[in-house]
C-alpha cells in the first residue's frame, strides 16, 4: 500500500516542487526523518501497518515543524476530530483524487513558504535592532565592526572578517585593507582574506555606484578551514568606500541566499557608523593636538616671561654678590687667622654666597642670553661626555644604562655644550627619581636608564628616549614639570630650573620636547632636534 500510495503522489504531485519518499513502516518513517529534514508527512492511520493516531505523534516528536496529512478509508467526524488535535494539518478519506491531493499539498506548502518567509522576516528585524542599538552607541571603529560581525553571525555562525581602508601616499592613492575585526578565523587567515586582490579592487577614491556584493574563490590554503568562497560586501562611506565586509558563503555553515539582500542593506548603516567613528576619531586627535599645541604656547610664554625677569634680576642680584663675597674674603684674610669664631661665620658667608651665585648662573642659563654658534654635532659624542661624567654617581645608585644609537643616525644641528647640559639635566633628575623610589631601596631590583635614538627620515629630524625606572610623576604634577622652580624633590635637594633649563634649550633648538611618567612606573622624557638648519 505505500509504494502505491507513493506512485500516486508521485504522479500528482509537480516534480519542480516535491520530493516523495514511500516507507513501508514506522521504524523506516522514524530513520527517515532523523536523517534528512522533511516538510509534509503523509500517514494512513487506517492501513494495520500504520494504524494509530499514536504512532503519528511518535514519529511528529522528530520534526515537530512537519505538516502532516491522515488518510484514511472510512473517514468519520470524530477520527477527523482526534487527528486534528493530536497535530494533522489535513483529513482525507480515501480513494485520494489526484486533484485533491495536488491541492492539499501545494496549499500545505505555500503555508510554509509563507511561515518561513515570517520568521525570516522577524528574524531579520531582531538582527536590525540588535544592529542598530549597537552602532548608535558606538564611538570608534572597533566598536562598529565588532557589532556588524555579531550581526552577520546571528543570521549565520560564518567566518566573518570586517576590513577597513587604509591609504598611503602623498596623494592618498595606494589604498589597501587592513583587518579591524574578525570571528570565526583566526588573525592570519583575516589578514590574507584582507589581502585578496578583489578587497583592494573594492576600495577606491571615487563615489561608489550602485550597492551589492561580489562572491570570489578564496584563497589557496584556506580549504581546511572550510573556506571555498566568499563573499564580498562594500562598507560605503558619503565620498568613498571605508571597507569591505567578507563573509564565507560555503559549502558549510554558508549564509542563506535571502539574507544577502539584507547584508547589503546592513552594509550601508555599517558604513555610516564607521565614517562617523573614523571622523570622531579625528576629532578626538584634532582636540589632543589642539590642546598639546595651547599647552606649549602658555608654557613657551611663561618662559619668555620669566626668562626676561630672570635676566634682569640675575644682573641686579650679581653685583651686590661679588662686592659682599668680596669683602667677606679680605676680612676673612686679615682676621680669619686672629678669631676663629669670625673665621668660621665668615666661611659661611662664602660658601652660601657661592651657593646663591651658582643659582644665579642657573638663572642666567635658563634666561638663554646668549645664543652661541650651531654646528652639526654627533649624539653618541655627547652622551659619551655626560655619561664620563656621571661614572661615579651612576655606580654609586646600582643604575644600569643602556644606550640604543643606530650607526647611520644623522648629527644634529646644535651647540655642544648646550646638548650636554641638556643630557646631563635629565640623567641627573633619572638618578634623583631612582634613589628616591623605595622600591629599589627594599628588593634587589637595579635601577635601569635607556637612551634610545633614531632618525624620523623625510621630518628631517632626530627623536631620541631617555626612559627610567625610578617612581615617576604624579599625573597632577605633569603639566607643572617644565615650569621655573617646581621641583617635587625635598627642600635643598634642587631648585626647580633642570627641567626648565632643557625646555628652553630645545626650543631655542627648534626642538621639541614631551614627558610621559607614571607613579611606580617610571618616566620617558622624549625629544625630538632638527638635523639641518632652521
Amino acid at each position: 500500500p505505500h509504494a502505491a500510495m507513493g506512485r500516486l503522489l508521485d504522479d500528482a504531485l509537480p516534480h519542480d516542487l516535491f520530493t516523495v519518499a514511500a516507507v513501508p513502516d514506522e521504524a523506516a518513517a522514524s530513520a527517515a526523518l532523523q536523517a534528512e529534514r522533511y516538510g509534509i508527512l503523509l500517514i494512513d492511520i487506517g492501513h494495520p501497518e500504520h494504524a494509530g493516531i499514536d504512532r503519528m505523534v511518535r514519529l511528529r516528536q522528530i520534526q515537530p515543524d512537519l505538516d502532516i496529512v491522515v488518510v484514511a478509508v472510512d473517514a468519520s467526524v470524530p477520527d477527523a476530530i482526534a487527528a486534528l488535535n493530536a497535530g494533522a494539518g489535513r483529513y482525507i478519506q480515501k480513494p485520494c483524487a489526484p486533484d485533491e491531493l495536488r491541492a492539499v499539498f501545494t496549499d500545505l506548502r505555500e503555508r510554509r513558504l509563507l511561515k518561513e518567509r515570517a520568521r525570516l522576516y522577524l528574524r531579520r528585524l531582531e538582527v536590525q535592532n540588535s544592529l542598530s542599538d549597537e552602532l548608535s552607541s558606538a564611538l570608534q571603529p572597533g566598536d562598529v565592526a565588532r557589532a556588524a560581525i555579531e550581526a552577520v553571525r546571528q543570521l549565520a555562525p560564518v567566518p566573518v572578517v570586517l576590513t577597513v581602508a587604509e591609504r598611503t601616499g602623498s596623494d592618498d592613492i595606494e589604498v589597501h585593507a587592513r583587518p579591524l575585526a574578525w570571528a570565526g578565523v583566526d588573525g592570519d587567515t583575516a589578514a590574507t582574506l584582507a589581502r585578496l586582490p578583489e578587497v583592494r579592487d573594492c576600495l577606491s577614491r571615487a563615489p561608489v555606484s550602485a550597492p551589492g556584493m561580489a562572491v570570489v574563490p578564496a584563497p589557496e590554503g584556506l580549504a581546511s578551514q572550510g573556506l571555498r568562497a566568499v563573499a564580498l560586501v562594500r562598507l560605503r562611506g558619503r565620498s568613498r568606500d571605508l571597507g569591505v565586509l567578507i563573509a564565507a558563503v560555503g559549502p558549510q555553515q554558508a549564509l542563506d541566499e535571502h539574507h544577502w539582500d539584507l547584508l547589503v542593506a546592513m552594509s550601508n548603516w555599517i558604513g555610516v557608523a564607521l565614517e562617523r567613528t573614523l571622523l570622531y576619531q579625528r576629532l578626538e586627535r584634532a582636540f589632543d593636538e589642539a590642546g598639546k599645541t595651547q599647552r606649549h604656547m602658555i608654557q613657551t610664554e611663561k618662559q619668555s616671561a620669566i626668562g626676561r625677569l630672570a635676566a634682569g634680576l640675575a644682573h641686579e642680584i650679581g653685583t651686590p654678590l661679588n662686592v659682599i663675597s668680596g669683602r667677606a674674603e679680605l676680612l676673612l684674610e686679615e682676621f680669619g687667622h686672629r678669631e676663629p669664631r669670625m673665621a668660621q661665620g665668615l666661611g659661611t658667608i662664602v660658601a652660601q654666597i657661592e651657593r646663591i651665585s651658582k643659582l644665579v648662573a642657573q638663572l642666567l642659563d635658563f634666561a638663554r642670553e646668549s645664543r652661541p654658534a650651531r654646528e652639526r654635532v654627533a649624539l653618541a659624542s655627547v652622551l659619551t661626555a655626560v655619561l664620563d661624567l656621571l661614572k661615579r654617581p651612576l655606580a654609586q645608585a646600582s643604575i644600569d644604562v643602556d644606550t640604543t644609537l643606530p650607526p647611520d643616525l644623522p648629527p644634529i644641528v646644535a651647540h655642544a655644550n648646550q646638548m650636554q647640559q641638556v643630557f646631563l639635566n635629565l640623567l641627573l633628575n633619572s638618578i634623583d627619581a631612582i634613589e628616591a623610589d623605595p622600591a629599589h631601596g627594599n628588593t634587589k631590583r637595579r635601577g635601569r636608564i635607556t637612551i634610545e635614538a633614531e632618525s624620523l627620515g623625510e621630518d628631517r629630524r632626530v627623536r631620541v628616549r631617555v626612559r627610567d625606572n625610578g617612581h615617576g610623576i604624579r599625573p597632577e604634577d605633569l603639566d607643572r614639570v617644565f615650569d621655573p622652580f617646581f621641583t617635587t624633590k625635598p627642600v635643598g635637594a634642587g631648585t626647580g630650573l633642570g627641567l626648565s633649563v632643557v625646555y628652553g634649550i630645545v626650543l631655542d633648538h627648534q626642538g621639541t620636547i614631551a614627558v610621559e611618567s607614571a607613579p611606580e612606573v617610571g618616566t620617558v622624557v622624549t625629544l625630538t632636534m632638527p638635523t639641518e638648519a632652521t
